[in-house]
């Protein structure tokens, strides 16, 4: 649901921000030490679940952050011609 909620707002940061790179950067990096943060928290039974739904969510609305900034930094590459055949590309190596 974060994901859904952040992805909007990332986008439009991206259209306006000079500075992709390190918003892209940023939020990779946070989205790995929340990911780290996640299993060094977890406890059997679910006996802290508010704090892992927590993390959740914020570790979702940081990666709603890297599928825009990969294709504003792709477009800025490439261009508006050539963004649909990149994509597919990128989409083809994942």
């Amino acid at each position: 649901m974060s994901q859904f909620l952040f992805q909007t707002p990332a986008g439009y940061l991206y259209d306006y921000t000079e500075r992709k790179l390190l918003w892209l950067t940023t939020a990779a990096v946070a989205t790995t030490f929340l990911t780290v943060c996640t299993a060094a928290f977890a406890t059997d039974y679910g006996g802290n679940l508010k704090l892992m739904v927590l993390i959740k969510f914020i570790q979702g609305a940081v990666t709603s952050f890297i599928p825009p900034g990969l294709n504003s930094i792709t477009q800025g590459i490439v261009g508006a011609q050539g963004m649909t055949s990149q994509v597919s590309v990128n989409e083809m190596m994942k």
